[in-house]
């Protein structure tokens, strides 16, 4: 390649490169190297999806779910008819209970829309705005 600094047999190593031959080896390592960044994107994504298929007819749906430290949570998880609390840790996965559908407040929860930050702040503004009254 001509962006490689090679000197041939007998020539004088202690030529310099000119200005011109340094920007273009300079170049040549940023497109390689953005290469190499676009190529670690794309395969992250493509290995992060095919590892979680999302079937539209599924039978278990997260609703809701709570932190309580670090890698550690409870889980409220409809499977079929049935809604059932696990407790998950880095570890394990724990059943906890199963609960019967009018135990539920399915008010706060959209089984089928994903929660938005629309929906989160406004419900966060109404608390605020009782609290102020």
């Amino acid at each position: 390649m001509f962006f490689l600094n090679a000197t041939s047999a007998g020539a004088n190593s202690s030529a310099t490169s000119s200005p011109i031959d340094m920007l273009a080896q300079l170049f040549f390592i940023l497109v390689v190297f953005i290469i190499i960044i676009a190529l670690a994107i794309y395969v992250t994504k493509l290995v992060g999806g095919a590892r979680y298929v999302h079937r539209g007819n599924s039978n278990l749906k997260l609703l809701d779910s709570i932190g309580l430290g670090f890698q550690n949570g409870i889980h409220l998880v409809k499977v079929g008819r049935k809604y059932v609390l696990l407790g998950i840790t880095k570890d394990r996965i724990t059943f906890l209970c199963e609960l019967n559908e009018h135990e539920i407040n399915e008010s706060d929860i959209s089984l089928d829309d994903k929660p938005s930050f629309e929906n989160y702040l406004n419900r966060i503004m109404n608390k605020k705005n009782r609290t102020d009254i």
